[in-house]
Protein backbone atom coordinates (compact mmCIF):
# COMPACT_ATOMS: atom_id res chain seq x y z
CA UNK A 1 0.00 0.00 0.00
CA UNK A 2 1.14 3.56 -0.79
CA UNK A 3 1.20 6.48 1.95
CA UNK A 4 -1.64 8.32 0.27
CA UNK A 5 -3.91 5.37 1.09
CA UNK A 6 -2.65 5.01 4.66
CA UNK A 7 -3.01 8.74 4.82
CA UNK A 8 -6.93 8.45 3.98
CA UNK A 9 -7.06 5.72 6.18
CA UNK A 10 -5.84 7.81 9.26
CA UNK A 11 -8.08 10.35 8.18
CA UNK A 12 -11.14 8.96 8.35
CA UNK A 13 -10.05 7.36 11.83
CA UNK A 14 -9.88 10.74 12.86
CA UNK A 15 -12.69 12.19 11.79
CA UNK A 16 -14.98 9.18 13.29
CA UNK A 17 -13.05 9.37 16.93
CA UNK A 18 -14.24 10.62 20.26
CA UNK A 19 -10.76 10.67 21.71
CA UNK A 20 -7.27 10.80 20.17
CA UNK A 21 -3.93 9.82 21.84
CA UNK A 22 -1.24 12.67 21.08
CA UNK A 23 1.85 9.98 22.20
CA UNK A 24 5.27 11.39 22.63
CA UNK A 25 4.28 15.16 22.60
CA UNK A 26 6.31 15.62 25.25
CA UNK A 27 9.68 14.75 22.97
CA UNK A 28 8.15 17.01 20.15
CA UNK A 29 8.66 20.61 19.99
CA UNK A 30 5.49 23.01 21.13
CA UNK A 31 5.40 24.05 17.55
CA UNK A 32 5.07 20.44 16.42
CA UNK A 33 2.77 19.39 19.08
CA UNK A 34 0.22 23.14 17.88
CA UNK A 35 0.35 21.56 14.27
CA UNK A 36 -0.23 17.94 15.18
CA UNK A 37 -3.49 19.51 17.12
CA UNK A 38 -3.82 22.00 14.56
CA UNK A 39 -4.49 18.89 11.67
CA UNK A 40 -6.60 16.79 13.88
CA UNK A 41 -8.82 19.66 14.68
CA UNK A 42 -8.88 20.36 10.95
CA UNK A 43 -10.33 16.91 10.57
CA UNK A 44 -12.66 16.71 13.71
CA UNK A 45 -13.38 19.94 15.62
CA UNK A 46 -14.96 17.96 18.50
CA UNK A 47 -12.45 15.46 19.19
CA UNK A 48 -10.63 15.17 22.83
CA UNK A 49 -6.93 15.39 22.70
CA UNK A 50 -5.19 13.22 25.07
CA UNK A 51 -1.37 14.48 25.63
CA UNK A 52 0.54 10.99 26.19
CA UNK A 53 4.26 9.73 27.56
CA UNK A 54 4.90 6.22 26.48
CA UNK A 55 1.34 6.05 25.35
CA UNK A 56 0.05 5.93 29.45
CA UNK A 57 -3.53 6.85 29.58
CA UNK A 58 -6.18 6.62 32.52
CA UNK A 59 -8.64 4.25 30.93
CA UNK A 60 -11.91 5.51 32.35
CA UNK A 61 -10.87 8.45 29.67
CA UNK A 62 -11.08 6.48 26.44
CA UNK A 63 -13.57 3.52 27.48
CA UNK A 64 -17.35 3.32 27.22
CA UNK A 65 -17.62 7.04 26.62
CA UNK A 66 -20.19 6.48 23.94
CA UNK A 67 -20.07 10.21 22.91
CA UNK A 68 -21.54 9.62 19.86
CA UNK A 69 -23.74 6.75 17.68
CA UNK A 70 -23.29 6.37 14.24
CA UNK A 71 -25.42 4.45 11.97
CA UNK A 72 -24.32 1.39 11.56
CA UNK A 73 -26.07 -0.50 8.00
CA UNK A 74 -23.93 -3.80 8.65
CA UNK A 75 -25.16 -4.30 12.34
CA UNK A 76 -28.67 -6.04 12.78
CA UNK A 77 -31.41 -3.54 13.44
CA UNK A 78 -31.61 -5.01 17.22
CA UNK A 79 -28.03 -5.00 17.67
CA UNK A 80 -27.63 -1.47 16.76
CA UNK A 81 -29.91 -0.30 18.92
CA UNK A 82 -28.32 -2.63 21.84
CA UNK A 83 -24.76 -0.57 20.84
CA UNK A 84 -26.36 3.11 20.98
CA UNK A 85 -28.56 2.53 24.23
CA UNK A 86 -31.87 3.34 22.27
CA UNK A 87 -34.03 0.75 24.32
CA UNK A 88 -32.96 3.10 27.63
Amino acid sequence: MNKAIFAQYDQVQVAYADVVLLNKSDLASKAAVIKAEAFIRGINSRVKIIHTTNCVVDLDLILNRRVRCYFTPWLPSSRHEEECNLNS
